[in-house]
Protein backbone atom coordinates (compact mmCIF):
# COMPACT_ATOMS: atom_id res chain seq x y z
CA UNK A 1 0.00 0.00 0.00
CA UNK A 2 1.47 3.34 -1.06
CA UNK A 3 1.38 6.86 0.23
CA UNK A 4 -1.99 8.56 -0.13
CA UNK A 5 -2.05 12.14 -1.35
CA UNK A 6 -4.79 14.45 -0.14
CA UNK A 7 -5.53 17.58 -2.15
CA UNK A 8 -4.39 20.68 -0.29
CA UNK A 9 -7.78 22.33 -0.85
CA UNK A 10 -9.71 19.37 0.59
CA UNK A 11 -11.98 20.08 3.54
CA UNK A 12 -12.13 16.45 4.66
CA UNK A 13 -10.50 13.05 4.14
CA UNK A 14 -10.75 9.48 5.41
CA UNK A 15 -8.23 7.81 7.69
CA UNK A 16 -7.02 4.21 7.35
CA UNK A 17 -9.89 3.14 9.61
CA UNK A 18 -12.45 4.76 7.34
CA UNK A 19 -13.14 7.56 9.85
CA UNK A 20 -13.85 10.93 8.29
CA UNK A 21 -11.70 13.88 9.36
CA UNK A 22 -12.81 17.47 8.78
CA UNK A 23 -10.18 20.19 8.38
CA UNK A 24 -11.52 23.11 10.38
CA UNK A 25 -10.26 26.64 9.57
CA UNK A 26 -9.81 27.70 13.19
CA UNK A 27 -9.55 26.54 16.80
CA UNK A 28 -11.56 26.72 19.99
CA UNK A 29 -10.12 28.79 22.85
CA UNK A 30 -9.02 25.65 24.69
CA UNK A 31 -7.26 24.22 21.66
CA UNK A 32 -5.65 27.56 20.82
CA UNK A 33 -3.91 27.49 24.22
CA UNK A 34 -2.49 24.08 23.32
CA UNK A 35 -1.60 25.35 19.83
CA UNK A 36 0.48 28.17 21.32
CA UNK A 37 2.41 25.71 23.48
CA UNK A 38 3.00 23.48 20.47
CA UNK A 39 4.35 26.41 18.47
CA UNK A 40 7.01 26.93 21.13
CA UNK A 41 7.79 23.20 21.15
CA UNK A 42 8.01 23.22 17.37
CA UNK A 43 10.48 26.10 17.41
CA UNK A 44 12.76 24.03 19.64
CA UNK A 45 12.32 20.78 17.77
CA UNK A 46 15.48 19.34 16.38
CA UNK A 47 16.81 18.17 13.07
CA UNK A 48 20.35 16.93 12.60
CA UNK A 49 21.42 20.38 11.38
CA UNK A 50 19.65 22.13 14.25
CA UNK A 51 21.05 19.57 16.68
CA UNK A 52 24.59 20.29 15.51
CA UNK A 53 24.00 24.05 15.68
CA UNK A 54 22.55 23.85 19.21
CA UNK A 55 25.32 21.56 20.36
CA UNK A 56 27.95 23.98 19.02
CA UNK A 57 26.16 26.89 20.70
CA UNK A 58 26.16 24.97 24.00
CA UNK A 59 29.86 24.26 23.64
CA UNK A 60 30.54 27.96 23.02
CA UNK A 61 28.47 28.99 26.04
CA UNK A 62 30.45 26.64 28.27
CA UNK A 63 33.68 28.10 26.87
CA UNK A 64 32.39 31.56 27.77
CA UNK A 65 31.67 30.34 31.33
CA UNK A 66 27.91 30.73 30.75
CA UNK A 67 27.20 27.39 32.36
CA UNK A 68 23.48 27.88 33.04
CA UNK A 69 22.82 28.95 29.43
CA UNK A 70 24.86 26.03 28.09
CA UNK A 71 23.09 23.56 30.37
CA UNK A 72 19.67 24.89 29.28
CA UNK A 73 20.54 24.35 25.61
CA UNK A 74 21.77 20.83 26.34
CA UNK A 75 18.56 20.08 28.25
CA UNK A 76 16.48 21.22 25.25
CA UNK A 77 18.50 18.92 23.01
CA UNK A 78 18.00 15.99 25.37
CA UNK A 79 14.24 16.59 25.38
CA UNK A 80 14.10 16.71 21.57
CA UNK A 81 16.12 13.52 21.21
CA UNK A 82 13.94 11.83 23.83
CA UNK A 83 10.82 12.61 21.76
CA UNK A 84 12.39 10.98 18.71
CA UNK A 85 13.73 8.01 20.69
CA UNK A 86 10.34 7.38 22.32
CA UNK A 87 8.66 7.56 18.90
CA UNK A 88 6.38 10.37 19.97
CA UNK A 89 4.56 12.05 17.06
CA UNK A 90 6.14 15.09 15.51
CA UNK A 91 4.81 18.39 16.93
CA UNK A 92 3.38 19.36 13.53
CA UNK A 93 1.20 16.25 13.51
CA UNK A 94 0.13 16.96 17.09
CA UNK A 95 -0.71 20.50 16.00
CA UNK A 96 -2.82 19.15 13.12
CA UNK A 97 -4.74 16.99 15.58
CA UNK A 98 -6.09 20.21 17.10
CA UNK A 99 -8.01 21.28 13.99
CA UNK A 100 -8.37 18.09 11.94
CA UNK A 101 -11.20 16.35 13.73
CA UNK A 102 -13.95 13.81 13.30
CA UNK A 103 -17.35 15.47 12.86
CA UNK A 104 -18.52 14.33 16.32
CA UNK A 105 -15.33 15.30 18.18
CA UNK A 106 -15.66 17.66 21.16
CA UNK A 107 -13.36 20.50 20.16
CA UNK A 108 -13.47 22.07 23.60
CA UNK A 109 -11.23 19.23 24.81
CA UNK A 110 -7.98 17.64 23.66
CA UNK A 111 -5.79 14.83 24.91
CA UNK A 112 -2.44 13.62 23.71
CA UNK A 113 -3.66 10.01 23.70
CA UNK A 114 -6.56 10.82 21.35
CA UNK A 115 -4.22 12.85 19.14
CA UNK A 116 -1.87 9.89 18.86
CA UNK A 117 -4.78 7.65 17.82
CA UNK A 118 -5.68 10.10 15.05
CA UNK A 119 -2.08 10.31 13.88
CA UNK A 120 -1.88 6.52 13.71
CA UNK A 121 -5.02 6.59 11.53
CA UNK A 122 -3.25 9.08 9.23
CA UNK A 123 -0.13 6.88 8.86
CA UNK A 124 -0.50 6.29 5.10
CA UNK A 125 -1.04 9.97 4.17
CA UNK A 126 1.73 12.08 2.65
CA UNK A 127 3.33 14.26 5.34
CA UNK A 128 3.37 17.20 2.91
CA UNK A 129 -0.39 17.50 3.35
CA UNK A 130 -0.08 17.94 7.12
CA UNK A 131 2.86 20.33 6.79
CA UNK A 132 0.77 22.50 4.47
CA UNK A 133 -2.30 22.34 6.74
CA UNK A 134 -0.26 23.38 9.79
CA UNK A 135 1.38 26.23 7.86
CA UNK A 136 -2.02 27.50 6.67
CA UNK A 137 -3.52 27.47 10.15
CA UNK A 138 -0.43 29.00 11.77
CA UNK A 139 -0.49 31.75 9.15
CA UNK A 140 -3.94 32.79 10.34
CA UNK A 141 -2.53 33.56 13.79
CA UNK A 142 0.79 35.17 12.83
CA UNK A 143 1.29 38.82 13.52
CA UNK A 144 1.30 41.17 10.57
CA UNK A 145 2.15 44.77 11.46
CA UNK A 146 0.12 45.78 14.51
CA UNK A 147 -2.68 43.24 14.19
CA UNK A 148 -2.95 39.54 13.58
CA UNK A 149 -3.90 38.32 10.12
CA UNK A 150 -7.10 36.66 11.36
CA UNK A 151 -8.34 40.01 12.69
CA UNK A 152 -7.24 41.77 9.51
CA UNK A 153 -9.01 39.30 7.25
CA UNK A 154 -12.18 39.50 9.37
CA UNK A 155 -12.12 43.30 9.23
CA UNK A 156 -11.58 43.20 5.46
CA UNK A 157 -14.55 40.85 4.97
CA UNK A 158 -16.75 43.12 7.11
CA UNK A 159 -15.80 46.11 4.91
CA UNK A 160 -16.65 44.24 1.66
Amino acid sequence: MGVRNIQLDANSFAGKSGATYVIYPSLTVKRFEIFERMQVELEHNTTMTAFKTELAASYNLFNQAKFADGAAKLNNLLNAVERITNKQPHPILMMCSLFICTPDEDQSKWTEAEAQEKIEDWADIDIAFFLACARLLAGRFMRSSDSDSLTSSLQKSEQD
